[in-house]
């Protein structure tokens, strides 16, 4: 509802800023239209409003670029003096890491903005038509160095905040047009791509359509200003009597060719794809729904001139080995956008590993090892992707269960590192949950 919990890696809950309480904890501290009202600890309802954030995944961004991160998500702004509750209108927050409001010397986001008069929900009615989900995308859309905030809203409309509160050009983006169609359409998320690499992005999103309308969804690409760059129909199956994509494209490059391809889940037509015309040089700021292929909300390091590594992973097998046995580890770079010429990887074996002799192979670049230490320099680009794969052994002298954890250090090439963990678990036991079945 209108609490975010908020935890350190070990399980144990973050602090919240003492100005709430001696104490607290995030998951303590009431979020509420009125900062005032978050102080105080509860609202007034009918005429204090709250947000439900019961709905929106929060997002992990730099939203100024001052090395700083930033907690953004959507709250469903409720009125909790009726019965039921009136939700009016869905709006970005903006939180520190010790959940104080934030703001900077240019922009304060103590007070969030204020929704036009067509906020509204449309309907949240899911027999009517499928709920909205307004997860926020946060990226820099103009290239100015600071990041907006884009998400679709249970109102029809796909909405970009700037960080002085407003939209600019012609933000939102109507994607509803239920007054002249008949019928009511949502939004899926958006991906965010800078299609020609001018330093502008594009924004690319899918709708779906209302139960029984018996029209197809359809798939947009708009520009940074919010303007219609072009939109298609999705395939759909007229027998369902709706059409359309629920979730967000993922854009990558799926036949190893120059350009980048789009995939879109529909409703019923299962998966298509879609090329993009001379789009080799694109630059990829938000890819998939949840920003990178790990999906972990945090906005990726994709500002930069050149491709990004974000997608890059390592695996190994068996992930349980015995003691004395042999593991071989695969490090995938991948860099869909622009090539990226000057990358090193330095990968340190653990202390209780061998590396076989003669084990190291690479698809491109050159490979060095200095005792347990690996390194790889060479380029990478959405055309020429790399693996490396070696092999080790694990100590015969391990008795207990073991994590062997290797860590892979990457470094661009272009001011960003970025590390990728294996991890086998030698003398591990192999645990598994009933199959219940009915």
């Amino acid at each position: 509802m209108h609490y975010i919990s908020a935890f350190n890696d070990d399980g144990t809950q973050i602090p919240a800023n003492s100005m709430y309480g001696a104490g607290k904890y995030w998951s303590q501290v009431g979020l509420h239209v009125d900062h005032n009202v978050d102080l105080r600890g509860y609202a007034n309802c009918g005429v204090e409003h709250r947000p439900n954030m019961a709905n929106s995944a929060p997002t992990i961004a730099d939203v100024n670029g001052d090395g700083t991160l930033e907690v953004i998500i959507v709250g469903n702004v409720y009125n909790c003096g009726t019965d039921p509750y009136t939700d009016l209108y869905e709006m970005p927050f903006l939180l520190n890491a010790d959940r104080t409001r934030w703001k900077d010397a240019i922009n304060d986001w103590t007070v969030i903005p204020v929704p036009d008069a067509h906020a509204a929900p449309l309907t949240e009615d899911y027999n009517v038509i499928e709920n909205n989900v307004p997860n926020p995308v946060v990226v820099d859309l103009d290239g100015d160095g600071r990041k907006e905030i884009l998400y679709p809203s249970y109102d029809g409309r796909v909405h970009a905040y700037w960080l002085d509160k407003t939209e600019h050009g012609s933000w939102p983006f109507e994607v509803d047009q239920h007054a002249t169609e008949g019928f009511y359409r949502f939004a899926t998320e958006p991906i965010v791509v800078d299609l020609d690499n001018d330093g502008k992005a594009e924004v690319i999103f899918a709708s779906w359509t209302q139960n029984g309308s018996n029209h197809p969804g359809k798939l947009y690409i708009v520009s940074w200003d919010g303007n219609l760059l072009q939109s298609i129909d999705l395939p759909w199956d007229a027998s369902d009597g709706r059409g359309g994509s629920l979730a967000a494209p993922t854009i990558a490059n799926i036949d190893d060719d120059p350009d980048l391809e789009l995939v879109v889940g529909t409703i019923n037509k299962g998966l298509v794809a879609y090329d993009i015309a001379n789009s080799a040089n694109a630059r990829i700021l938000w890819g998939t729904g949840r920003g990178s292929y790990q999906r972990t909300g945090l906005a990726p390091a994709a500002t930069y001139s050149g491709g990004t590594l974000d997608s890059s992973v390592k695996s190994v097998t068996p992930a349980q080995p015995q003691p004395g046995g042999a593991l071989t580890y695969t490090i995938r770079l991948i860099n869909p956008g622009p090539a990226l010429n000057a990358v090193h990887v330095t990968d340190a074996l653990p202390n209780n590993a061998y590396l076989v002799t003669g084990s190291i192979t690479t698809t491109s670049g050159s490979w060095g090892s200095n005792g347990n230490v690996l390194t790889w320099t060479g380029a990478v680009s959405s055309s020429l992707s790399v693996t490396v794969t070696y092999a080790m052994t694990t100590s015969s002298e391990i008795t207990l269960p073991t994590a062997i954890l290797n860590t892979a250090l990457i470094d661009d090439g272009a001011g960003n590192l970025l590390t990728r963990t294996a991890e086998a678990i030698v003398n591990g036991y192999g645990v598994y949950l009933p199959v219940v079945r009915k």
